[in-house]
């Protein structure tokens, strides 16, 4: 299981975020592909951004599981063009 802390608490607290290893390198792999996709298309980010959400969702459902997940902020950055 890999976890991430939570910020801002007093006491450290972990949430798990993917289930083992494989799930994480799926994930930024990817995420590497999507990113080099739209440096040459960036038509259609949104669509392409969710189709992605849904094949890691698929792979492994912790990543966006949770609100607070650090996943969440990097998709809607990338979605609005900001990577």
């Amino acid at each position: 299981m890999v976890h991430v802390e939570a910020d801002g608490e007093e006491e450290i607290s972990y949430s798990p975020i993917h289930r083992d290893v494989e799930s994480l390198v799926y994930a930024l792999t990817k995420l590497g592909a999507l990113l080099q996709e739209l440096g040459r298309d960036r038509g259609g980010v949104g669509e392409r951004v969710d189709a992605l959400c849904g094949e890691i969702t698929e792979f492994d459902p912790l990543p966006f599981a949770d609100e607070e997940s650090p996943w969440n902020p990097v998709f809607e950055e990338v979605a609005d063009g900001n990577w």
